[in-house]
């Protein structure tokens, strides 16, 4: 997406940005405004038009684009990479809308209105189960979070959903099972106990940040980190509890 429509920076407009004059007005075929020179729009020159720059139109899938339609659209994958630096700016703005809530009326107001705006109306149940929620992703996201080590066990619940996720999640991670197998052998064990050890790694960090794919997402170079001390099987057994967590934010941001 464009850095500088960012709201929370004051990132300049590129020198020489273009997207074409448009096309909206016409007169006799001539698009108003959009010609200049002597005896304009009948003689002069016309402008770049914004129809030969866009690439506005095209299939769109799921999260995705397909070949587009227009003229620079349908060339060098421009028209799936518009579409792709849509979606990745319009969630960023509605994450940038919620931090403004929470900065002028406060967390519990603040996850109150977004609940209304998710759900179209007002549940007091269900918009209080989820300011819960976000109080405890903030927690959990927060530097602070080890002074209370209870927003760092995950439910009952939260285990029962990351062990349902786990079967359809470790596929996507078979080059890191595979290093832990592997490693196990080396270190006199059998395969299988590699692969269990880094399933309960897994299913333990997913637990913790599934419900909290936002806060997952801004920490998740460090939720996986080793101490340089780590052995080898710490290091592969948090790795692919990463790979797993990774797959699963993969997963929601589809």
């Amino acid at each position: 997406r464009a850095p500088w429509l960012d709201p929370r920076s004051e990132t300049p407009v590129p020198d020489g940005l273009i997207s074409g004059c448009p096309e909206d007005w016409q007169v006799m075929g001539n698009a108003v405004g959009c010609d200049y020179g002597d005896w304009a729009p009948f003689f002069g020159q016309t402008r770049v038009m914004h129809t030969d720059l866009n690439k506005d139109n095209g299939p769109v899938g799921r999260a995705s684009g397909g070949t587009g339609t227009t003229r620079r659209g349908m060339i060098n994958g421009n028209f799936a990479r518009a579409v792709g630096a849509a979606i990745e700016d319009t969630r960023d703005k509605w994450a940038y809308f919620k931090e403004r809530l929470v900065q002028t009326y406060g967390e519990g107001p603040a996850a109150d209105i977004v609940c209304v705006l998710e759900r179209d109306a007002f549940d007091p149940a269900a918009c209080a189960a989820q300011g819960q929620q976000a109080k405890l992703c903030s927690a959990r996201e927060s530097a602070d979070a080890g002074k209370d080590p209870s927003v760092q066990q995950p439910s009952a619940d939260e285990i029962a959903t990351a062990e349902a996720l786990w079967p359809d999640l470790h596929l996507s991670c078979r080059t890191e099972e595979s290093d832990l197998a592997r490693q196990a052998v080396l270190a006199g064990g059998q395969a299988d106990q590699g692969r269990a050890r880094g399933k309960v790694a897994a299913i333990g960090l997913l637990a913790l940040w599934n419900a909290c794919p936002a806060q997952a997402a801004r920490r998740q170079a460090s939720l996986t980190g080793t101490t340089p001390s780590a052995s080898r099987t710490d290091a592969l057994t948090s790795a692919y509890a990463g790979c797993i967590l990774a797959a699963r934010l993969h997963q929601l941001q589809k």
